[in-house]
C-alpha cells in the first residue's frame, strides 16, 4: 500500500432498513407509543452511511458494524 488511506464507498440503505429506521425514529420520539423498536440483531450494516440516524435503544447485538458511518447519529446502544 502507498500509505494513502482508502476511501470507503458506502452502500445505500436498503428500503426495508429505511422503513425499520423510520419506525424506530417514531418509536423513540413517541417514547414507545408509535412506531417500533428496531431489531437489527445480526444485521449486516457494514459500509452503510447512518449519519444522523436515531439508534437509541435499537438492538444491534452481533450486528456487522464494520466501516459504518455514525457521525451525527444518536448514541448507539443495544437494548
Amino acid at each position: 500500500m502507498s500509505g494513502a488511506e482508502e476511501k470507503t464507498e458506502f452502500r445505500e440503505i436498503p428500503p426495508d432498513l429505511q422503513a425499520v429506521l423510520e419506525a424506530h425514529r417514531r418509536w423513540v420520539a413517541s417514547e414507545g407509543r408509535e412506531g417500533a423498536k428496531a431489531n437489527l440483531r445480526k444485521a449486516d450494516l457494514s459500509r452503510l452511511d447512518l449519519q444522523g440516524a436515531q439508534l437509541r435503544g435499537a438492538d444491534l447485538s452481533e450486528a456487522n458494524l464494520i466501516q459504518v458511518r455514525f457521525s451525527g447519529a444518536d448514541p448507539v446502544t443495544s437494548g
